[in-house]
């Protein structure tokens, strides 16, 4: 996965968004974040927001 497959004015993804990046299920993705392998944050009680940065963090730590 590479940072040009993702516009650069987009800072934040949803949780679906995510789950198709990093092909996971919701419920894998949301255990992920309450272990603290990936940084994301509540702006309301059902939304989620994940940096894109969070993202390649976590594939490039689970490739190498």
């Amino acid at each position: 996965m590479s940072k040009k497959n993702v516009g650069t004015e987009k800072l934040f993804l949803t949780l679906n968004e995510a789950c198709k990046m990093l092909r996971l299920s919701r419920p894998t993705l949301v255990k992920l974040i309450k272990q603290g392998k990936i940084k994301a944050f509540k702006p309301s009680i059902r939304v989620w927001r994940i940096p894109v940065e969070e993202i390649f963090k976590f594939e490039k730590n689970k490739i190498g």
